[in-house]
């Protein structure tokens, strides 16, 4: 066998090998899938809209307090996905409305790689947690 048929086998060879690898430079599909119940003082947030961060996808609790959110997105990296809403549940009696509590709950990244519904379970949203903040409209 002489060479440049060999040097052309080889070549091909590799090709064909380079193609059955996987591309992990290529963007992947993930999945972002949440959900949970609002309540505010043991009865149902009903009609609170929530929004899945980095993603643009917006829904509001039911009549139950109950939400189910889900979204896909080409990415080549992690998607930071969280969770954010905004609520009068606590607020709203000392300051007649002017105010609301925003919220923002992380969504693990190990969710959205395996495209897993997160549930966050039943969250009351009286009880007052350091990383809500209120905000006042003037």
């Amino acid at each position: 066998m002489n060479l440049p048929i060999i040097v052309t086998i080889l070549m091909l060879l590799q090709l064909s090998y380079s193609f059955r690898r996987p591309r992990p430079c290529l963007p992947k599909r993930k999945t972002v899938s949440v959900t949970g119940k609002l309540l505010c003082y043991g009865y149902p947030a009903a009609g609170i809209t929530l929004n899945l961060e980095d993603t643009s996808i917006q829904a509001k609790t039911n009549a139950s307090g109950v939400f189910d959110l889900k979204a896909s997105k080409t990415k080549l990296f992690k998607v930071n996905a969280q969770l954010s809403f905004q609520h009068h549940c606590h607020v709203k009696e000392t300051h007649e409305g002017k105010c609301y509590t925003t919220r923002t709950i992380m969504i693990p990244s190990t969710k959205t790689e395996q495209g897993k519904k997160y549930d966050i379970g039943t969250i009351e949203l009286s009880e007052k947690i350091p990383s809500a903040k209120v905000v006042c409209k003037k």
